[in-house]
């Protein structure tokens, strides 16, 4: 009951704001800045960045607040947040195919917590998962995966042959797969990165 009469009253303050109410706008800004910071710096984990992205949402949303049709400002705002947050990782050498991945996280009917318990179990198992991999076959999956060299590419910088590329590839997309196999997650992973 408390939980929906706070959505009534994000609600209310979210019409008000609509109308150009200042006051409305701040005690808003006070109830979801710091969820909304919490939320981005568990995608980006770069504070500074994660601060800028607010502030930019919510300039934007008091400089386009007439024309911003939902109801639901907290949801509007959440989603502004992680596609935000988004276009930061994208811009900074983030993975597309991780983008991908984030992209297949739940985005209406969540809670903050679960959604940022998501994103960082998939960085964690990601992470652990190649740094468990030999430093050749590390490096090479890597180079692969992440930096978007071709095996041949690989081949001629490491000076070593294709095969041998191909094979340590294999070992590891292996390995990768069966340690995310534990996770609800795994399925999309071996689709969109794994592939």
């Amino acid at each position: 009951m408390q939980a929906e009469s706070k959505y009534q009253d994000i609600h209310l303050l979210a019409l008000q704001v609509k109308e150009g109410n200042q006051k409305a706008f701040n005690i808003l800004f006070d109830k979801l800045w710091e969820p909304l910071y919490r939320h981005t710096q568990s995608i980006i984990m770069d504070e500074p960045a994660s601060k800028d992205i607010i502030q930019e949402i919510w300039i934007d949303y008091w400089n386009r607040r007439a024309l911003i049709q939902t109801d639901n400002i907290r949801a509007h705002l959440f989603k502004a947040a992680k596609y935000k947050a988004f276009n930061y990782l994208r811009d900074h050498k983030f993975v597309p195919v991780q983008l991908e991945v984030l992209e297949l996280l739940p985005q209406e009917e969540f809670t903050i917590e679960e959604e940022q318990g998501s994103v960082t179990l998939l960085h964690n198992a990601l992470t652990d998962s190649m740094n468990k991999l030999p430093s050749q076959c590390r490096s090479i999956f890597k180079m692969s995966r992440l930096e978007g060299y071709t095996n041949d590419e690989i081949a001629s910088k490491l000076n070593i042959s294709k095969r041998s590329v191909e094979n340590q590839l294999s070992i590891a997309l292996k390995r990768i797969r069966t340690d995310l196999k534990a996770h609800e997650f795994a399925s999309v992973v071996c689709m969109l990165y794994l592939l």
